[in-house]
């Protein structure tokens, strides 16, 4: 083909007829079919929720997958399968994920195009000892148990699940545990994944309780966790902020941002840094500015204290010095002032009038692709 004519067009059809050919011989004719039809010409994304229970007594537990999502979804996994005709094709493989009191264990689940999967799985771990104090203030020393049977009955040696696609197809999960074992799946997983759905079950809890905000507030204070799941989690700080814990995620977000980030009070950067932040801390620093934005009290509005934050750290944002960007911490800035939920006419108008001050500035000093004013 000459430079001048136009490149031929490679059809879908076509380049599956060639895959075949040139991609390695292990691969199966019917595995790359059943690929075209799910995810070439199917539509839809399957959403999986998950749920299980501990059989004592064949040390076992049960685990129930119920896949949803869209009619065609459904049509198009039904197809594949069709195509394939063996469950080894690896289409709608999920691996099923537990960290037990031994360690973390890996079983594989076929969902293919079934709409209720049910499914045996044996317990690698033991259970842990039950452990017991005598109750000195008892006549006859009665023993009390330190954990509750409920639980134990409930959970076994198992202390997490989750479930994941491997990265091979496109799916949504819905795991359905405790608090307890989403905070240990954020504690003890070293999978970014992992963590990150246990982010996601965390702020989906209902009543979050002290535990919940602790924990949060450690992952994104510990410097060895990605930052991204340490930006998650102070969002999840947020949206988790609520009656059940009596608003504590208010001070503890400004209290981390002051302790970790920049005290406008005393105009310095936290005290294990004496230069500019580290990339790392940057980018939690800019969620964490969003999240206060997000902030909300019992009437639904944001918070006095947060505000006034947020207007001190846009303030001195030109000059603090604790990013290598003053430009992209100014944006994020006004990201969290954008979010905020003012009740007062007098705030608010404080608000409009230091935006106006930062739309005249890039004006003046554009900013690159003028990204304060997009923002304002």
């Amino acid at each position: 083909v000459s430079k001048d004519q136009p490149q031929p067009l490679l059809s879908a059809e076509e380049f599956f007829e060639n895959a075949s050919k040139t991609i390695d011989a292990g691969v199966d004719k019917k595995w790359l079919q059943g690929f075209k039809e799910r995810w070439v010409i199917g539509r839809g994304c399957p959403h999986l929720v998950v749920a299980f229970c501990y059989n004592r007594k064949q040390h076992t537990f049960s685990v129930a997958v119920k896949q949803r999502g869209l009619k065609s979804a459904n049509v198009s996994g039904t197809a594949s399968i069709k195509c394939c005709g063996k469950e080894g094709s690896g289409l709608g493989m999920v691996t099923l994920v537990t960290g037990e009191t031994d360690g973390v264990h890996r079983n594989k689940l076929f969902i293919g195009d079934q709409a209720l999967v049910l499914e045996d799985v044996k317990c690698h771990g033991k259970l842990i000892a039950k452990k017991r104090k005598r109750n000195k203030s008892a006549a006859d020393l009665t023993e009390v148990e330190e954990e509750q049977a409920e639980e134990k009955n409930l959970c076994g040696p198992i202390k997490w699940l989750d479930i994941h696609h491997n990265y091979e197809w496109f799916a949504s999960f819905e795991v359905s545990q405790t608090e307890k074992m989403w905070i240990s799946q954020l504690e003890l997983s070293k999978n970014i994944a992992v963590q990150l759905h246990a982010i996601s079950g965390l702020m989906s809890v209902e009543k979050p309780s002290y535990a919940l905000v602790n924990a949060l507030e450690a992952c994104v204070r510990n410097k060895n966790f990605y930052h991204r799941v340490r930006s998650e989690a102070a969002i999840a700080l947020a949206k988790t902020a609520g009656e059940s814990t009596n608003w504590t995620g208010t001070q503890v977000l400004l209290k981390l941002y002051r302790e970790e980030f920049f005290d406008p009070d005393t105009f310095s950067i936290s005290s294990t840094n004496d230069k500019a932040l580290g990339i790392a801390d940057q980018l939690v620093s800019h969620s964490t500015s969003v999240a206060i934005g997000l902030l909300r009290d019992e009437d639904g509005h944001s918070p006095q204290e947060a505000t006034d934050f947020l207007q001190e750290l846009l303030k001195f944002s030109p000059h603090d010095g604790i990013a290598y960007s003053v430009d992209e911490r100014i944006v994020y800035l006004l990201k969290g002032i954008g979010l905020l939920t003012i009740e007062s006419k007098e705030r608010l108008q404080t608000c409009l009038d230091r935006i106006y001050q930062f739309l005249q500035r890039d004006a003046i000093f554009n900013s690159p692709g003028m990204m304060i004013s997009c923002a304002c």
